[in-house]
């Protein structure tokens, strides 16, 4: 994640209207007001839960970027973009390969003959089953979020862990980044959020490595160009619609069995 230099403290004050409470005009007497938000004081618990109310309260979430694997100090970059719905259903695309969710169950897509494969969970959720499927065992911390959202936001643990590690810019975009520890295969690791600093929606993660380095080495990292709520989505796109087998039957050549030699 790129960092540029941060943000002013009255900056900070303006873009957190929400989160933290700063004086408005000179008082004639002097009264005692709250310091400036500083990265001290500022809540990654409060950002976390405005964060899930705003994707909570979506009736869809439209996604696109790019996924990132690193190995050995080289990185493969492959596009990526997924739709969900409030009602759980999720469609996800990590290069050609697509999914789709529908609350716990999920289904492979098979581009060619448009027909889909039901898979069984082997993660905690269908969309992290996906997920992992999709990227050859890697997670999507946005997608998980956006399909938990509700949860996360009356769970009153779903926070706690989470740690203000910085700012950081995506796109333009001034973010709060925030972190927190994830044991994957047994080993703690680090994951990171950038939390756009004015729509509160995640602009990009990474899961890092070796986390007792000073600059800790990138596993994953997903970029979101584009991040949008309440878009219409057709419904089509989560449809779960295999070929009739009549159709199928049409479009395949009929077989003449030959015997001596004759039709």
């Amino acid at each position: 994640m790129s960092t540029r230099h941060p943000l002013s403290l009255w900056g900070f004050a303006i873009i957190l209207s929400g989160l933290v409470s700063v004086g408005c005009a000179k008082p004639e007497t002097p009264v005692t007001t709250a310091k400036p938000a500083t990265l001290e004081t500022l809540n990654a618990d409060a950002i976390l839960r405005r964060c899930a109310e705003h994707y909570a309260s979506a009736t869809t979430t439209s996604v696109s970027g790019t996924f990132e694997r690193f190995d050995a100090g080289r990185s493969q970059s492959t596009s990526l973009q997924w739709v969900s719905t409030a009602a759980g259903k999720a469609r996800v695309e990590v290069g050609p390969r697509v999914a789709l969710v529908h609350g716990s169950r999920w289904w492979m897509v098979n581009p060619v003959s448009h027909s889909f494969a039901e898979r069984t969970n082997s993660q905690s959720s269908a969309h992290d089953a996906a997920a992992a499927t999709l990227t050859n065992g890697a997670i999507m911390p946005a997608l998980k979020f956006a399909l938990e959202a509700k949860g996360i936001a009356n769970d009153a643990n779903a926070t706690r862990s989470w740690k203000l590690h910085g700012m950081s810019w995506h796109d333009e975009h001034p973010c709060f980044t925030l972190q927190r520890e994830l044991p994957i295969n047994g080993s703690k690791q680090l994951l990171r959020l950038a939390i756009d600093q004015e729509l509160f929606l995640i602009r990009a993660a990474e899961l890092l490595q070796d986390r007792e380095t000073i600059d800790p080495t990138p596993v994953w990292r997903w970029t979101y160009t584009s991040c949008a709520l309440n878009e219409p989505i057709a419904p089509e796109r989560f449809a779960v619609d295999n070929p009739p087998r009549r159709q199928l039957a049409q479009s395949t050549p009929p077989v003449r069995i030959r015997a001596n030699g004759n039709e």
